[in-house]
C-alpha cells in the first residue's frame, strides 16, 4: 500500500481502498492520536480539497501564520525550533539535539530545570492527550551531550581592542559578555554578589536548581568565549566606567520587590519574595525556627518563598491569594509538591486591613 504524499515522511496517513473506493486514512482506519502522528498539519497544508483541517482555537491568530503554525515554537520566547530539538533528541542524537537550541538559549541546562515551559501548555499534543515533556527532553539532551557539536558551530571573531563592563552579573549580563566576547571585545562583568549568575543563583532555591548547575553553565560560557568575572564588585558610577571602557552595559536585574499597598510602610516583619529567597539561598533566612509565614501571592515564587521558609524551619507556612485554586499562576507541581510538604494554600482571599507589626 503507498504512503499518502501529504503525510511529511512519517507514514501515518495511507491510501486505503473500501468498496470500490480510496480515500486517505490510517492503517487499520485508527484513530490518529492511536498512531504515530506527530501533528504537525503538513497534511492540512497541502490538502487539495480542504477536508482535513486543524481544531478550532488551536493556532495564535495575532501572529503571522507562519509563526503560529507551531504553537509550541510560537510560546517559547526564544522561538526556538523545539519540532527539530524533539526530532533529533527522539533519534539519540543528543548533540545535534542541544546544537538547535544553542542557536538561542546560553542557559538550556538551568532551563532544563526552571522554565515555565509555556511551549508544553500550547503543545498540539495536548489537545489529544498529553503534551510533549518539551523541557524535560532539553535537560535530557543536554545532560547527554557528550560530543559538544555545537562548539565547532560557535566562533569567536578577532580581537577589536574594544572594552566592554557589564554591570551586572545574571543571566542578562552573562548572555551580553558571552556575544560580545565572540565579537572579539574584551569584556568584564562586574558582580556585587560573591558568585556569578543572578537570580538563578540567588533567586531560585537550589532544589529547583542546583548551584553546580549554573556554575557549569557559566564556565562552559567563558570556556567557548573568555571574558572576565569581577566579583564582590559595587558600582556606584557609571560615569567613571564609560571614561575606562569603550562600552558600558547595564543588566541590573529586577533586584527590588514590588509590595502591595498595606505592606508600604516599614514593617519589621515584612519581607520581599526577591529578598526572602536571596537570604534563603544564602543560608541566613529571617524567618526563625517555629514561626508562622504567612505568604501572599499564588505564583511561583510565591511558593519558591513558601517551601524555602518551611526549609528554614518555620513551623506554619500558609499561601493566601486572590485567584481560586484553578486559576492559580503557579506550576501544578509547584502546589502539588507545597501540599506535600505541609505547606497550606488559602485562595480567593484579598488583604484589605493593615498588618500587625508583630509576629513573623
Amino acid at each position: 500500500m503507498r504512503r499518502a504524499p501529504s503525510c511529511a515522511g512519517v507514514g501515518v496517513l495511507h491510501f486505503n481502498h473500501a468498496e470500490g473506493e480510496a480515500y486517505i486514512g490510517t492503517l487499520g482506519d485508527v484513530a490518529l492520536s492511536e498512531t504515530d502522528c506527530r501533528f504537525c498539519s503538513a497534511c492540512v497544508e497541502v490538502c487539495p480539497t480542504g477536508s482535513l483541517m486543524d481544531a478550532t482555537g488551536l493556532f495564535a491568530t495575532d501572529v503571522p501564520k507562519a509563526q503560529a503554525i507551531v504553537p509550541c515554537q510560537n510560546s517559547c520566547p526564544a522561538h526556538t525550533d523545539i519540532p527539530l530539538y524533539l526530532q533529533l533528541a527522539g533519534e539519540g542524537r543528543y548533540s545535534d539535539s542541544v546544537s538547535v537550541f544553542r542557536e538561542k538559549l546560553t542557559f538550556p541546562l538551568s532551563l532544563g530545570y526552571v522554565c515555565s515551559h509555556a511551549c508544553e501548555s500550547d503543545c498540539k499534543r495536548g489537545k489529544v492527550d498529553f503534551p510533549i515533556s518539551i523541557r524535560e527532553v532539553k535537560r535530557f539532551a543536554v545532560e547527554n551531550d557528550t560530543d559538544q557539536t555545537w562548539r565547532q558551530r560557535t566562533w569567536t571573531e578577532p580581537a577589536t581592542g574594544k572594552t566592554v563592563a557589564i554591570v551586572g552579573g545574571g543571566p542578562a549580563g552573562l548572555t551580553g559578555a558571552f556575544y560580545l566576547a565572540r565579537k572579539g571585545h574584551k569584556v568584564t562583568v562586574l558582580e556585587r554578589m560573591a558568585k556569578p549568575g543572578g537570580m538563578l543563583t540567588y533567586g531560585i532555591p537550589k532544589y529547583r536548581l542546583p548551584q553546580d548547575a549554573v556554575d557549569g553553565e557559566v564556565d562552559i560560557l567563558r570556556d567557548v568565549a573568555p571574558f572576565e568575572i569581577v566579583t564582590n564588585a559595587q558600582v556606584d558610577d557609571i560615569a567613571s566606567l564609560s571614561a575606562e571602557y569603550d562600552a558600558v552595559l547595564v543588566a541590573i536585574g529586577a533586584q527590588a520587590g514590588r509590595r502591595p499597598a498595606t505592606f508600604r510602610g516599614d514593617w519589621p516583619n515584612a519581607i520581599d519574595g526577591v529578598d526572602l529567597c536571596r537570604q534563603v539561598n544564602n543560608g541566613e533566612s529571617s524567618v526563625s525556627a517555629g514561626s508562622t509565614v504567612i505568604v501572599y501571592g499564588g505564583g511561583n515564587v510565591a511558593f519558591d518563598c513558601a517551601r524555602g521558609a518551611k526549609r528554614a524551619g518555620a513551623r506554619t507556612v500558609r499561601i493566601m491569594c486572590l485567584e481560586p485554586a484553578s486559576a492559580m499562576l503557579a506550576d501544578a507541581e509547584e502546589l502539588r509538591a507545597a501540599l506535600a510538604e505541609g505547606v497550606e494554600i488559602v485562595n480567593s482571599v484579598a488583604v484589605t486591613g493593615s498588618p500587625s507589626p508583630t509576629g513573623a
